[in-house]
């Protein structure tokens, strides 16, 4: 029995030798290997995702833009080897540029994927300042191969007007704060709150003008020209020095009833709605307020809505930065760049 068994496996092991040469030298004839060693699959990439951060920015500043390669399935995948892909803006873009290690322009070429996919990319907002105009939407394009993907960045305009302090104190005190406001008898520190505002609004759009040199012009100037009425400020101003660059585009010259040093009207104070609209397209507005410090009116100037509060620059000795520091507001003029 075991002589059976023995010579069994000798004759199965011969069988197994005959039939592996066979098959090699089949393969070495015809040169023929298993599918399973030499398939080739089709490149896995379907489109591009294009994000860009932050998606809206100010003119002047500068967003990330990476892009992610995609299978059909939208799913995250790594690009072939070699990948290199063009990031570009409309050929019509006026907003800005794009940027990437020493370039610099609306069309980016051949960048290795590796650096699209880190965020190395830039687009930088230096282009038109979109004032009077609402947030401006830029596309950004990425290909490769035929695949493709748009991501966009929103651009809105931006106005910085200086602060001009009417007074203060020590070094901080500025020069104008103790010329005498129009023929008061009192100095700009004490009065010359409006009159800040105003050479701020003028300076930010071009006009450039301090609060000491835009009084010694209206103490010149006639009425109707934007001189002086008395100790009131004449608002005219802003157009007439300007030359009709800088315009009064609506004004609200209602204040409150009383006495400014009593109890203010509620029913004259002005709906802060009015302001959202106007800042969207850098529009800058002038607003009367209630200085609970002194009793008094005041002005300052609300520049933005930033996290849902209005930024200001206050030319008063507070210099709040927000305007709900004061509370509500009464008049108010939108001023605007022609």
């Amino acid at each position: 029995m075991e002589r059976e068994e023995t010579k069994f496996r000798g004759a199965k092991a011969e069988l197994t030798k005959h039939i592996s040469t066979a098959s090699l030298g089949a393969a070495s004839a015809s040169h023929w290997c298993p599918m399973s060693y030499v398939m080739v699959k089709g490149s896995p990439l379907h489109h591009f995702l294009v994000t860009v951060q932050p998606d809206t920015i100010d003119h002047g500043d500068t967003s990330t833009i990476k892009a992610q390669a995609k299978d059909q399935n939208n799913s995250d995948i790594e690009a072939p080897a070699g990948t290199k892909a063009n990031v570009s803006l409309n050929d019509s873009e006026k907003y800005g540029n794009l940027t990437y290690e020493a370039l610099r322009g609306l069309v980016i070429s051949d960048v290795p994927y590796a650096s699209a996919n880190e965020g190395r990319v830039k687009f930088v907002a230096d282009g038109e300042n979109p004032i009077g105009k609402p947030p401006q939407p830029v596309p950004i394009g990425v290909t490769s191969d035929g695949k493709e993907g748009t991501g966009q960045v929103v651009v809105r305009c931006k106005v910085q007007p200086p602060r001009y302090p009417q007074g203060g104190r020590g070094t901080s005190r500025p020069a104008w704060a103790d010329s005498i406001y129009d023929n008061s008898g009192k100095n700009i520190a004490t009065l010359g709150c409006a009159l800040s505002t105003m050479a701020m609004v003028m300076t930010a759009y071009g006009d450039t003008v301090n609060p000491g040199q835009l009084n010694s012009w209206k103490k010149q100037a006639p009425q109707d020209s934007g001189g002086y009425r008395g100790e009131s400020i004449n608002w005219n101003a802003i157009t007439k020095h300007s030359k009709g660059e800088i315009r009064l585009s609506y004004s609200k010259a209602r204040f409150w009833k009383d006495s400014l040093r009593t109890a203010v009207d509620s029913t004259q104070m002005s709906d802060p709605g009015i302001l959202d609209s106007n800042l969207d397209v850098c529009k800058l507005v002038i607003v009367q307020v209630y200085n609970k410090e002194t009793g008094n009116q005041h002005w300052v100037l609300v520049t933005r809505k930033l996290g849902g509060r209005y930024t200001i620059v206050d030319p008063g000795g507070r210099n709040e930065q927000f305007l709900d520091a004061y509370g509500p507001f009464w008049s108010y003029l939108i001023v605007s760049k022609n």
